[in-house]
């Protein structure tokens, strides 16, 4: 018994895009399935950033207009500490 050639044109047409679709889903998720840690993470932190309500708040021209610290002179009682909290962290005695 044969089909009508409607029938048969439509189960091709279904096949082929079956088969298309299935030929790109698997090259995606090879691509996209190892970046997926990095993409959510990346999410967090964009949903998680503490954007301002105007600029006068940003977090990031805040922090441009403080000024420098003092400069510390080499020998003062506090550069010496701080000398020695960077060779304490690096393991050096």
């Amino acid at each position: 018994m044969l089909l009508p050639p409607s029938v048969v044109a439509y189960s091709f047409i279904c096949t082929v895009c079956f088969v298309l679709f299935l030929f790109f889903w698997l090259t995606v998720t090879r691509h996209v399935l190892p970046l997926m840690p990095h993409i959510i993470l990346i999410g967090v932190i964009l949903a998680a950033y503490p954007y301002p309500s105007n600029t006068a708040e940003d977090p990031i021209s805040a922090a441009q207009s403080i000024s420098a610290p003092q400069r510390m002179s080499e020998g003062s009682v506090s550069w010496k500490a701080d000398i020695r909290g960077i060779q304490n962290s690096m393991g050096a005695t």
